[in-house]
């Protein structure tokens, strides 16, 4: 098994994935963006589309999904509050298992950016790989506009938790150089966050890198929450620091503004 990603040009620097099954040549897309741009790595990668699976309601998640399924005639699946995507698909709760490729897709329930929101996990070539979306950014995390900040914390809280420091991390959007800023700015003396941006500022959004939570943990203020330099500058603009989720809270606002 492994990860396909594929940077999808539009304002909204997206990613996209295709999750590959070597044995017999099949793939299943999340969450397409473009249908055409999505059947293009597909055919490049040697495989067949056999099913489409959707984070989350909004329209940059699903809008290629139609297209798709009517050109493929595959199956959807989704989180079963999923409202975005009109067409018919099978739900998916907290600890369901996709079963259609030769190794399980594990589902997990992750409120917060949006109440619908699930991410999959799984053990690809590479070793085990979270696909966040819009949940765990590279060096951040999602907005909560249409959700709530008080549950994403819950939901990053549990996926560092978890999860082992060697997972690798596939959000679906380019944001990492952005988010190192923003790392930044409420922590300067960060070495690795610096050091980093140094590093991918001059790379194109094709050859980003795949961060691991190992990492994420070093230069993600969202994954740094009791770090002492990052409470002093909020605390400095008048936030409340006396728990992580205060300082969680802080950083989201923050970030709104950056």
């Amino acid at each position: 098994m492994r990860i396909q990603r594929f940077y999808v040009p539009n304002s909204l620097d997206n990613f996209n994935h295709l999750i590959i099954d070597d044995q017999d040549n099949t793939a299943i897309a999340v969450d397409p963006f473009n249908a055409q741009l999505t059947q293009e790595q597909a055919s490049a990668a040697g495989c067949r589309i056999v099913a489409i699976v959707l984070t989350h309601s909004h329209k940059d998640h699903w809008q290629g999904t139609p297209e798709l399924v009517a050109a493929l005639n595959v199956p959807v699946l989704a989180g079963h509050q999923h409202f975005g995507y009109q067409g018919a698909f099978e739900p998916l709760s907290e600890g369901d298992q996709i079963t259609l490729l030769s190794q399980p897709i594990h589902v997990r329930e992750t409120p917060g950016h949006m109440n619908d929101h699930i991410v999959l996990t799984l053990d690809t070539d590479l070793g085990h790989a979270l696909i966040c979306a819009d949940t765990l950014f590279n060096a951040g995390v999602g907005n909560v506009r249409a959700g709530s900040v008080e549950a994403l914390y819950q939901s990053i809280t549990r996926l560092n938790e978890e999860l082992a420091e060697t997972t690798l991390v596939y959000p679906a959007h380019d944001y990492l150089c952005h988010n190192l800023g923003f790392t930044l700015k409420f922590e300067p003396n960060n070495t690795h966050a610096a050091e980093l941006l140094d590093e991918q500022t001059a790379k194109s959004a094709t050859e980003r890198k795949v961060t691991n939570l190992a990492l994420e943990r070093q230069i993600n203020t969202f994954l740094r929450l009791d770090n002492a330099v990052i409470r002093e500058n909020l605390q400095k603009l008048g936030y409340n620091v006396d728990s992580n989720q205060a300082v969680f809270s802080a950083l989201r606002s923050e970030r709104d503004q950056w």
